[in-house]
């Protein structure tokens, strides 16, 4: 192959290469986006599952329902805007490769045509096999690449959640038979609206708490549910 076809080539796989990067650029904010809607849905699902009896005693199951749906359909909105963004990649990065494919087959026959005053079939069916094979490499390597890019996002969506310090050991458990007193302090704990998109402010349920609990002592807090 002449030199100038292999440089043709070259320079439309480095564009080619460029362009799925560029969108992998624009996926990995999408993915990870997509990725904090599915661990907010896991987490209140697992959380309702595990006070199931709550749900079912208070009486909350419409409720519950609703913001399952709520969360699940903001899920689905999350995966659809990845696909629609990987859809567009998917039509461009075939574009790129019929380029690849034509481009460089008819660049190969208006340059030689005119040297030789003709070209043989063979020889563009050979050109032409050389291309795809380019065109099929590329997108293997596009996909690949993709694939690692996605791994790599899921994992560091995960990361804060690995790196949490554990509880530790010594306070996990039963307390210890001769404790004496349990001291809270400044202890807080606040209601977050159900939906975003609610109007009711967070509220307050423990504001600065504070309670000294005594041995061989009975003590009850009442309230309003």
């Amino acid at each position: 192959i002449a030199w100038d076809t292999a440089l043709i080539s070259g320079i439309l796989i480095a564009m080619t290469l460029m362009v799925n990067r560029t969108f992998d650029k624009i996926l990995i904010p999408i993915i990870t986006d997509k990725n904090e809607s599915i661990h907010k849905f896991t987490a209140v699902l697992f959380d309702f599952l595990s006070n199931i009896e709550t749900l079912i005693t208070l009486g909350i199951g419409r409720l519950t329902e609703g913001v399952l749906q709520h969360k699940s359909m903001e899920v689905s909105r999350k995966h659809i805007r990845e696909n629609k963004c990987n859809q567009v990649k998917c039509e461009v990065m075939s574009i790129l490769g019929f380029i690849i494919e034509v481009g460089i087959t008819g660049y190969f026959i208006a340059t030689h045509r005119h040297v030789t005053g003709g070209i043989l079939v063979a020889l563009v069916i050979q050109i032409y096999q050389y291309c795809t094979i380019i065109k099929n490499s590329t997108m293997q390597f596009s996909g690949t690449y993709f694939d690692l890019v996605k791994w790599s996002t899921d994992f560091s969506s995960v990361e804060t959640i690995l790196n949490t310090p554990g509880v530790r050991n010594e306070f996990i458990g039963k307390l210890q038979q001769d404790w004496e007193t349990i001291i809270i302090k400044n202890l807080n704990f606040i209601y977050k609206p159900l939906f975003p998109s609610a109007l009711d402010a967070q509220q307050h349920v423990l504001r600065n708490f504070a309670i000294n609990l005594k041995t061989r002592t009975t003590l009850a807090v009442t309230g309003p549910s």
